[in-house]
């Protein structure tokens, strides 16, 4: 089950979508850079579609070298922050993620992970 933390959301112009704070089993989780020492940031993106709402969860986690402030990325700024990292975006009933290897914003790499093989 999936809970609202808090009332924070952010809304995006002409598009059918939320991003909101949320937690699993009333935990949060923070994903670390390869190194550990950088926190990343784990988002709900709910997107109205056909009458229905899409749920994804998006996780931005940072290059080791990234510079910028986590707490302001959101899937609506992160290629115009020119954010250094991992991008994943994962639909809580798939077995699978889909990632995006960021360098200043631009998609060098899309894998899909699954919790075997990363393809």
């Amino acid at each position: 089950m999936i809970q609202t933390k808090s009332i924070s959301l952010i809304t995006f112009k002409n598009t059918e979508a939320v991003e909101v704070n949320f937690t699993l089993d009333k935990k949060t989780y923070k994903p670390l850079s390869k190194n550990g020492k950088i926190s990343g940031r784990q988002r709900l993106l709910l997107t109205f579609e056909k009458g229905k709402i899409r749920k994804t969860i998006i996780e931005y986690i940072p290059a080791d070298t990234f510079m910028g402030d986590i707490k302001e990325l959101n899937s609506g700024n992160f290629k115009s922050k020119q954010f250094d990292g991992e991008v994943s975006f994962k639909n809580p009933k798939d077995n699978y993620t889909m990632v995006w290897v960021l360098s200043k914003g631009v998609a060098n790499k899309k894998l899909k992970r699954t919790s075997s093989i990363t393809k």
